[in-house]
């Protein structure tokens, strides 16, 4: 793994991280009418999808790791292009859903990262 590629899969993981904390003491409805929260939340979903990107493009065989990597780049493209017509509730739910299993694939690549001296 590249130094720059371990840093990417850092702020990857805090940003997930940083969704998860956020969304801890909430539910889908409080979510939906919290424009502030929201605002948050997409912000740290577009730093993931640009991360993701950037993985993509140092490091494919890392990215390659990252099952979601695709799916994470086309939220982030949505967040950006669409940003009209994103729907809370739909934002909430791939929070809850999707990051648990993304947190653990980004600890083991910061681990990886981390015996290779990176």
């Amino acid at each position: 793994m590249r130094p720059e590629t371990a840093g990417c899969i850092a702020d990857a993981l805090l940003a997930a991280e940083r969704i998860t904390e956020c969304l801890a003491e909430v539910d889908q409805d409080q979510y939906a009418v919290d424009w502030k929260l929201q605002s948050i939340v997409e912000r740290q979903f577009l730093i993931l999808g640009e991360a993701a990107i950037r993985v993509r493009d140092l490091d494919p065989p890392v990215f390659s790791q990252l099952a979601e990597g695709d799916s994470i780049i086309r939220f982030r493209n949505l967040l950006v292009h669409v940003y009209n017509q994103i729907d809370a509730r739909r934002v909430f739910e791939i929070a809850q859903e999707e990051l648990p299993g993304l947190i653990v694939v980004l600890e083991a690549l910061v681990d990886q990262a981390r015996k290779q001296g990176l």
